[in-house]
C-alpha cells in the first residue's frame, strides 16, 4: 500500500487504482447508481407502495457502507503528509472536499 490514503475518487482514474481500491471503487460507483434509480423508483408511488419495505432496509444498508467508508477514510487519511497530525490533520481532511 502506498504512502496516501485509500482514495475512491473517481478523478484519478479507475485504470490507476491498486486491484483492491478498484474494486471498492467500482463497488460504491455501483451503490450511488443504485441508490439513485431507487429514489427514481420510489417516486411513483405504486412502486413505492408495494416495495416500501425493501427500500427501507436499501438505504439502511447503504447508509452503512458510507459511513465505513467515511470513517475509513478518517481513520486512514493521516498516512498522507499533509493529514500527518493525528487530531488536526483528521479534523483538516474532514473538511476538505476529498471527504
Amino acid at each position: 500500500m502506498t504512502g496516501r490514503p485509500v482514495d475512491f475518487s473517481v478523478s484519478e482514474g479507475i485504470r490507476d487504482l491498486p486491484q483492491i481500491e478498484r474494486v471498492l471503487e467500482i463497488g460504491l460507483l455501483i451503490l450511488i447508481a443504485a441508490n439513485v434509480m431507487a429514489v427514481v423508483l420510489e417516486s411513483v408511488s405504486e412502486i413505492q407502495e408495494s416495495y416500501s419495505v425493501l427500500f427501507r432496509y436499501f438505504e439502511m444498508f447503504s447508509v452503512v457502507i458510507f459511513s465505513v467508508e467515511y470513517a475509513t477514510r478518517i481513520v486512514i487519511c493521516v498516512r498522507e503528509l499533509r493529514y500527518k497530525e493525528p487530531i488536526r490533520g483528521r479534523i483538516k481532511y474532514a473538511m476538505s472536499f476529498l471527504a
